[in-house]
């Protein structure tokens, strides 16, 4: 009788699946609607100069550097 689920491990399986499903309902509601608040901002073009920042890395000579972002590499290789 080890195999034998009774009534009681049935529902607490049942309510904490639940749960799980209902708090990740959610999440994905919230995320749908800021990723719609989001979209809905940048075509409006009401962001603000302060929300966008561009840089451009200019070297001296072209040459092999370390690179921290650069997934599995660890260097990349910039021309002048």
């Amino acid at each position: 009788m080890k195999n034998v689920i009774t009534v009681k491990t049935s529902l607490l399986i049942l309510a904490v699946f639940t749960t799980f499903a209902l708090f990740f309902f959610k999440l994905s509601i919230e995320r749908a609607e800021k990723k719609a608040q989001e979209i809905d901002r940048i075509e409006s073009h009401t962001y603000e100069r302060t929300d966008c920042l561009q840089y451009a890395l200019v070297v001296a000579k072209n040459a092999w550097f370390p690179c921290y972002n650069c997934g599995t590499a660890d260097s990349i290789y910039l021309q002048r």
